[in-house]
Order: structure tokens, then sequence, then C-alpha cells
């Protein structure tokens, strides 16, 4: 089993955006938010098979693959 690592930006969400998603996230990521000082960008890691779809990442939030 291979992981993907993805940074993502949360700055431009609403309060209750920021929450749907996190909770999206820490439920269907292999170990949850890695969060950086300030809690406006995180890291987490997902199988290398699984459709990013089911996070339903808003437009406006920056995600990015982290290539390691």
């Amino acid at each position: 089993m291979s992981l993907h690592k993805y940074n993502i930006d949360f700055s431009a969400l609403t309060t209750d955006e920021r929450s749907e998603l996190i909770d999206r996230i820490e439920s269907m990521s292999f170990n949850g938010l890695f969060w950086y000082s300030g809690f406006q960008y995180a890291d987490f890691f997902v199988d290398e098979d699984f459709n990013m779809d089911y996070l339903k990442i808003p437009d406006m939030c920056h995600l990015t693959r982290i290539y390691q």
C-alpha cells in the first residue's frame, strides 16, 4: 500500500465549511490532519487508490499533492 500526501489551505472557507471538511478528512484519511501553526494549513495522507471526490473539497480551498 502506498500513501499520497496532500497539503490543504482552509483559509478561504467559512467556519461551517471548514468544520464539515475537517470532519470528512479526519474520518476518510489515513491518520487525520497534521496542522501547521496558525491552523490554516494542514497535511494529510490517503491511500493511492482513494477517490478524492469523496472528500468534496470546495473549489476555493487550495489542495496540493506533495511529491516526496
